[in-house]
């Protein structure tokens, strides 16, 4: 398990408000998890853009599924919706490439 300094996991929960961004409950610098958006066993980087606060609820039953961005993370702030969106389109466009001869 990664632990990530102060100053990371504030910047991380600043994303949502201090609240899940999954379901909205209010999280502290101490009660939330960190999630890999996607999930380093698909390929995941540590790297900020790729990581959102959850509750431990939450995190735990997304085991490590990927989500749409904008249906399962309706309490992300705005700014941060087109980070995931990218991750999003790169993961699942690269998984989808057919090759050509």
């Amino acid at each position: 398990m990664a632990t990530f300094d102060i100053i990371k996991r504030q910047r991380i929960l600043d994303k949502s408000g201090c609240i899940c961004a999954h379901c909205g409950k209010k999280l502290t610098l101490k009660t939330f998890t960190v999630d890999h958006y996607i999930p380093k066993s698909k390929g995941g980087s540590g790297s900020l853009d790729n990581l959102i606060p959850l509750c431990s609820k939450c995190n735990l039953d997304k085991n490590n599924e990927i989500y749409e961005p904008l249906v399962a993370y309706p309490y992300i702030n705005i700014k941060y919706e087109n980070e995931l969106i990218r991750l999003y389109n790169i993961y699942f466009n690269s998984k989808n490439k057919v090759c050509r001869q």
